[in-house]
């Protein structure tokens, strides 16, 4: 497993946390499958833990996500704070809006996202890394990574 985190406090705030598991591991989220996304955009997303784990965010139910997280690997008390603390603490309830701001298809298993959670105290990125279920083994969401900062998301992404 690889974490790594950086917060830096101040009026204007960076959150940087990344976490991702080893190739074999995923993460499992609740099997919820909406009829639709709670974030524009998401309608055609195929891996439902993707889905869930977007949606959870933006409804600020963080601990949530990571406990689907954890259910695969464990995250060390301090890597999971990193996380959740500046998420509590600046978006305690969520978010106003969000969208996928680009969905990347690597392979016909392994597809990428960006997605923008928007707040009127600034916005937040998310990458994800996802592989679909086949051939009897499960997929999930292999790695995630959020930030303050759309460059060094985008920098992921490309």
């Amino acid at each position: 497993m690889n974490c790594k985190y950086k917060i830096f406090n101040s009026r204007r705030f960076l959150i940087i946390v990344t976490i991702s598991a080893l190739s074999l591991l995923c993460i499992p989220f609740a099997e919820i499958e909406a009829a639709e996304s709670l974030c524009e955009g998401g309608e055609t997303v195929v891996v439902p833990q993707v889905r869930s784990g977007v949606d959870q965010i933006y409804q600020g139910r963080y601990r949530e996500f990571l406990s689907g997280v954890e259910d695969n690997f464990p995250i060390p008390a301090e890597k999971r704070q990193a996380f959740l603390s500046p998420l509590e603490k600046y978006f305690p309830k969520g978010f106003q809006a969000c969208r996928y701001l680009g969905i990347n298809e690597r392979s016909n298993l392994i597809s990428d996202f960006i997605v923008q959670y928007y707040s009127p105290e600034g916005s937040v990125y998310l990458y994800m890394i996802s592989l679909q279920t086949t051939a009897g083994i499960r997929g999930g969401v292999m790695q995630f990574h959020i930030s303050t900062d759309f460059a060094e998301i985008f920098d992921l992404w490309k």
